[in-house]
């Protein structure tokens, strides 16, 4: 029965996905929006009682093929949740916007490169409608979360920093009195 229990905790529900990006606030972004360069990201996968796992990449110095490496990289990893009824959460609206706009900017010769498979959920509109809250209101700011960083043990690993983690904490307090209707998010 133990193994049954540890399975069911194990599930993945929710992809938590934080992008950062080269003109990450309002204020500062460049007149064509497609300028913003994807810098790194972070996925978290969990379920309401636990972050099963975390994975980071972020770009290197070499400009244009670092980005496409790290979208083509990101759309690898989100493949194993696809088709599962997994969603994915974002922390920000124009996230999923600008992802849409690096995929089809990359993956012109990749027929495959798609987000279909997955529901979406913004976590700030679900903090607005059903709370009249924002992030700020738990604690994050997502302009000053720190971005992935290379391990310290000289493995040149990258690794989180915990901004999945709290994304993934505010969720785990608030998803419990959203419809459960909602919670399914949009198709993607």
């Amino acid at each position: 029965m133990s193994s049954l229990i540890q399975l069911d905790d194990l599930r993945v529900t929710w992809v938590f996905v934080v992008l950062g990006w080269s003109h990450d606030s309002e204020k500062h972004s460049p007149p064509n929006p497609t300028a913003n360069r994807l810098t790194y990201w972070e996925i978290g996968a969990g379920n309401g009682d636990s972050l099963v796992r975390t994975t980071a990449d972020r770009a290197d110095s070499e400009g244009i093929q670092s980005e496409k490496r790290l979208v083509q990289e990101l759309l690898v990893e989100l493949d194993q949740y696809r088709h599962d009824g997994t969603t994915i959460i974002t922390p920000r609206p124009k996230d999923v916007r600008r992802l849409r706009q690096k995929i089809i900017k990359f993956s012109a010769d990749n027929t495959t490169a798609t987000l279909r498979g997955f529901s979406h959920l913004n976590l700030s509109e679900v903090l607005a409608e059903y709370y009249g809250q924002t992030l700020s209101d738990y604690g994050i700011d997502p302009q000053m979360l720190p971005s992935p960083r290379v391990a310290e043990d000289g493995s040149e690993t990258i690794v989180s920093t915990g901004a999945v983690r709290e994304y993934w904490e505010c969720w785990a307090r608030i998803s419990k009195l959203v419809p459960a209707s909602h919670l399914a998010g949009d198709q993607l």
